[in-house]
């Protein structure tokens, strides 16, 4: 299974977000531990990270292309 359902806006209401993002997630696991022969859960999530400052400190990635 892998899972990347989830909703980015930020315009959602509290509630559709929880159901959505938080939800979502919760019942996803709940339908792999039904499955028996189920080999992988992945989960994709997103995060968002604002700052005011100016300045910022980019990070490289180890990883190669």
């Amino acid at each position: 299974i892998i899972n990347s359902a989830a909703s980015v806006s930020f315009h959602d209401h509290l509630r559709d977000a929880i159901q959505i993002n938080y939800m979502g997630a919760v019942r996803v696991l709940a339908l792999a531990h039904e499955c028996k022969r189920l080999l992988v859960l992945s989960h994709v999530s997103t995060a968002y990270v604002g700052s005011n400052l100016a300045n910022f400190l980019q990070s490289k990635s180890k990883f190669k292309k």
